[in-house]
């Protein structure tokens, strides 16, 4: 359970016959436009999004998530975890049930997650009042697939989070240089709308099915949706320039070390820096990892770290710590800074199919 205080009234409302669904999102994200998949995530890491709905959408039960989770056409094993929140911090929320999951990654289709599925075997009630999250975690690997981001720029900054395991701890993405909203949508059950804007009846087959037949089922959502969801965009990989972790992030006063910067968009002849000083040996191994040395003339604190690239530049706010004497604690030597996902890759995509592969029982953290 990664939070722990109360939220947000959930009551089980007997025989609720509610009229339509709605569908809750925060990214700006349609079929054809350009999206980004997140790469780099590491194993225990977390990408969580914030959903607000409108008083009128009271009380509400959850029916689904798509999220676009890609990169990779891999499966991979996560759990999802559903909270309910008072307000838009997920470090202030209450856990109310999850599972683990298979995902088969797609780099042009939805991933949908029927969260009344008995296979899911998670209790979720309905919900009278304030906001809810839901959250992805990689169970057991690192990397793709994981979750994509829109290039229209951050549009709800307190609603997009990252959960760092070495912090125990939810970031706002935002923080580490991420620059679209999550894509990553929440299909509720209302009494507020009579439509169904979630495309809940043209996409029932492959929602119900959790089996080998995805890419059949897959095929038949395109064919039979009416809102153009076969027209989906391949790009090419996008090159933004960021920085993601640095390892070690800690050294001791007039040491000097090896270090590897992990982000994207890396190559040769950028500089990198710690508290303003420049590394020495810098070596770009490939776009989305750099090792260098050092300064052992930097001082004792908390420094800020920077690449910098043909005048555009990234950095992460105090990710490297010089100690002193009494501060050292070989418990913690080679600790990476912050553990948000490192080593981010691009790739375009598009739009629609649903496939998610198998559950298994994820037990309350």
């Amino acid at each position: 359970m990664k939070a722990t205080l109360a939220a947000v009234t959930l009551l089980l409302l007997p025989g609720s016959a509610l009229a339509g669904y709605k569908l809750l999102q925060n990214d700006d994200f349609v079929s054809g436009s350009h999206a980004a998949f997140q790469g780099g995530f590491v194993a225990g890491e977390c990408w969580g999004s914030i959903y607000t709905p409108a008083p009128g959408d009271y009380p509400f039960d959850m029916v689904f998530v798509d999220a676009l989770i890609g990169g990779t056409t891999a499966s991979a094993l996560y759990n999802i975890d559903i909270y309910a929140v008072g307000g838009t911090n997920l470090n202030q929320a209450d856990y109310v049930d999850g599972s683990y999951l298979y995902i088969t990654g797609s780099n042009s289709a939805f991933n949908r997650v029927d969260l009344t599925d008995p296979k899911l075997e998670v209790t979720l009630p309905a919900v009278e009042s304030g906001n809810v999250a839901v959250a992805f975690c990689l169970d057991d690997f690192s990397g793709y697939p994981a979750i994509a981001r829109d290039v229209g720029g951050m549009d709800h900054a307190n609603r997009n989070y990252i959960y760092l395991p070495d912090h125990s701890s939810w970031w706002q993405s935002n923080l580490f240089g991420i620059t679209g909203d999550w894509i990553q949508r929440l299909c509720i059950e209302t009494d507020s709308v009579s439509a169904d804007e979630c495309d809940v009846d043209a996409d029932s087959d492959a929602d119900s099915d959790t089996d080998a037949d995805a890419d059949a089922d897959a095929d038949a959502d395109a064919d039979s949706d009416a809102d153009a969801d076969t027209a989906w965009d391949s790009t090419a990989p996008m090159d933004d320039l960021s920085l993601i972790s640095i390892t070690p992030a800690e050294m001791s006063l007039g040491e000097a070390v090896d270090v590897v910067l992990l982000g994207s968009g890396f190559d040769g002849g950028m500089d990198a820096r710690i508290g303003g000083i420049s590394l020495t040996g810098i070596d770009v191994l490939n776009g989305e990892t750099l090792k260098g040395r050092t300064p052992s003339s930097l001082p004792q604190g908390v420094h800020d770290v920077e690449v910098v690239l043909d005048g555009d530049n990234a950095y992460l706010p105090s990710a490297f710590t010089v100690l002193g004497e009494e501060e050292i604690d070989d418990g913690c030597a080679g600790c990476s800074s912050g553990g948000h996902p490192r080593g981010a890759g691009w790739l375009g995509f598009g739009l629609l199919g649903m496939m998610a592969l198998g559950w298994r029982r994820r037990e309350q953290r």
